[in-house]
């Protein structure tokens, strides 16, 4: 009886896609991606047995969805009907504290390796900095230190306002023949009163090229049984770094503020 009312529950189930590792399709051969809306019933195509999707299923939690053991191969896919694939439970850990503080230069960098390794950058992104620290009013500045490898490293100033550094997406863009090779992006601080530089932060960029994290907000939002907006915005912000890595602070809020207020007027 459990096991048919569990297979019945994962049938009739909506799976919203927040996060896709490999290649995954549906058997039209429509790529399973961000936003994807999925059903138990579906066959899907993976392309390995490392394939992963992440998903909301309204009421539920989110899963982390993989081929089974008993998925069939075909043409080189494992195919299998999404209620029998493996299910297994993200743990309910919403970072708790975060996506309600703005983290400053250098901490606003510093990644959890439990949830992501990489930090979200999207087309533009801002950070607060101390500048007691980092005084850019004689001249200092701060700057991206692009490394290839057996290339010269490539100097970027970046923009300051205020108390707020402003690093965009193609302060990142180099050479694309060097794409193939590991890049290695470091923040760094030139002070002009000393006249020597130094290394701030590592950054590790996970590009947002898609408003990947303005679709997974959304998605959150609208499928979570959560009213408390502070805890609601704890569980974005937690999909967020996950799905894609860890956003600046200040434009997660913007957008959860943004997208929330949408919502509310429904």
């Amino acid at each position: 009886m459990i096991i048919l009312l569990f297979s019945f529950n994962a049938a009739s189930a909506q799976y919203i896609v927040t996060k896709v590792i490999g290649d995954v399709k549906k058997i039209s051969g429509e790529q399973v991606k961000i936003g994807s809306v999925l059903n138990g019933e579906e066959a899907l195509m993976f392309s390995t047995s490392n394939d992963l999707i992440r998903a909301i299923v309204a009421g539920k939690g989110t899963f982390i969805i993989s081929p089974s053991k008993e998925a069939k191969e075909k043409q080189n896919k494992l195919v299998e009907i999404l209620k029998y694939s493996m299910h297994i439970k993200s743990k309910e850990e919403y970072l708790s504290g975060r996506g309600e503080n703005t983290e400053t230069i250098p901490d606003a960098f510093g990644v959890d390796a439990r949830v992501n390794q990489k930090n979200l950058i999207r087309n533009s992104n801002k950070f607060l900095f101390n500048k007691n620290s980092f005084d850019v009013s004689n001249g200092s500045r701060f700057f991206l230190q692009i490394s290839g490898q057996g290339k010269q490293p490539i100097i970027r100033p970046l923009k300051t306002n205020g108390d707020t550094l402003i690093i965009y997406r193609d302060d990142f863009v180099t050479d694309v023949r060097d794409s193939v090779k590991k890049i290695k992006y470091v923040l760094g601080f030139f002070s002009r009163q000393s006249g020597i530089s130094n290394s701030v932060a590592d950054i590790d960029p996970s590009f947002d090229f898609s408003d990947d994290m303005e679709k997974i907000i959304g998605i959150v939002i609208s499928q979570s049984t959560e009213t408390g907006e502070v805890l609601l915005q704890q569980r974005c912000y937690a999909e967020v770094y996950t799905s894609l890595g860890k956003p600046s602070d200040i434009d997660f809020k913007n957008t959860f503020d943004r997208i929330y207020v949408q919502y509310k007027k429904q």
